[in-house]
């Protein structure tokens, strides 16, 4: 319950379709829609239901080259009308070269903005413009079991 220790009954329902557009071009598209009842006996409760929509384009321009465009939209709507409702829209542009058989170097550009509608917002939240760049290394080993 918000990091106090309340109960919380959430239902959560994703969806994610994808598609090989060609065979070097893959679509795909995600979704989110959960809903969060907090369970005290305060009526001012923080009860609220999330929704999530992330469009995805990757290209392989190689077999060991792939570009990712992303883009994702979440909605965030508290059930008390003195909360503001949140809006975050994240665009994210995606380099990632296979260095080897389970290992990856992506450099990443994303770009996150968050904005309020309506309502007080919550102590510690705040509107707000960022932009990041990142160069990660990953291990990402696969394994099979069998018989």
């Amino acid at each position: 319950g918000g990091g106090e220790g309340g109960v919380v009954m959430a239902d959560v329902f994703t969806l994610t379709v994808a598609s090989g557009l060609t065979p070097k071009i893959t679509a795909s598209l995600g979704s989110n829609l959960s809903f969060f009842n907090f369970l005290e006996e305060e009526e001012d409760d923080e009860d609220q239901m999330f929704l999530a929509i992330r469009p995805n384009l990757t290209y392989e321009i190689l077999r060991f080259w792939r570009l990712s465009l992303v883009y994702e939209f979440a909605f965030t709507n508290f059930d008390s009308s003195a909360n503001a409702d949140r809006f975050d829209h994240r665009f994210i542009f995606a380099s990632q070269f296979t260095v080897r058989e389970s290992l990856f170097l992506s450099l990443t550009y994303r770009s996150r903005v968050r904005k309020f509608g309506g309502g007080t917002i919550e102590t510690g939240d705040q509107p707000f413009n960022r932009n990041d760049v990142m160069l990660t290394l990953t291990y990402a080993p696969t394994f099979l079991f069998g018989r």
